[in-house]
């Protein structure tokens, strides 16, 4: 009996060894200092893809800063892509002589060194080449997630939901 009871003592440790060395290692978790580094790095790429639209609406500029495999925009009913997008911001934007963008709030979210989401909001006007008043619209927000490439950060999901807008007079 005690024979029995000793082998199955050291089943049961050989079976809890084998789970515990063949799980692999947990990944290290990131330092404050290397979350403070992408939430600074994220909050950048973001300001350099409203910063395209500041003055002159320019879809080229942004082209690069999506996924040029892996973007998915819900659009319409549907989920484009990277060309889907640049199609329909140059339709979109045919009439529109410039834009002017401020950030009203904006967060990063952390999910590992090479991966972040972002949420933001912004107010925005637009002037429009055929003479249709200025726009403006008080509440606008983005959202996405954020990759890093060897390029630097790109969206791979990318969504933005434009709030009523409002005439500007004079």
């Amino acid at each position: 009996m005690k024979a029995l009871i000793t082998l199955l003592a050291l089943i049961v440790v050989l079976g809890v060894a084998f789970v515990l060395y063949r799980s692999p290692p947990a990944e290290p978790e990131m330092t404050e200092a290397e979350i403070a580094q992408i939430e600074a790095e994220v909050m950048e790429f973001a300001d350099t893809f409203l910063d395209a639209w500041r003055v002159e609406v320019h879809c080229d500029a942004n082209l690069p800063l999506f996924h040029p495999d892996r973007l998915a925009m819900p659009y319409q009913g549907e989920i484009i892509n990277r060309e889907g997008w640049h199609e329909m911001c140059l339709m979109r934007s045919a009439n529109v002589a410039s834009a002017t963008f401020n950030w009203i709030s904006r967060e990063v979210r952390v999910l590992d060194p090479d991966a972040a989401v972002f949420i933001g909001s912004y107010s925005s006007t637009w002037e429009y080449r055929d003479g249709s008043p200025t726009g403006h619209v008080p509440t606008s927000s983005v959202g996405g997630v954020a990759e890093r490439t060897p390029e630097g950060w790109v969206w791979t999901f990318y969504s933005w939901s434009p709030g009523p807008g409002e005439e500007v007079e004079g």
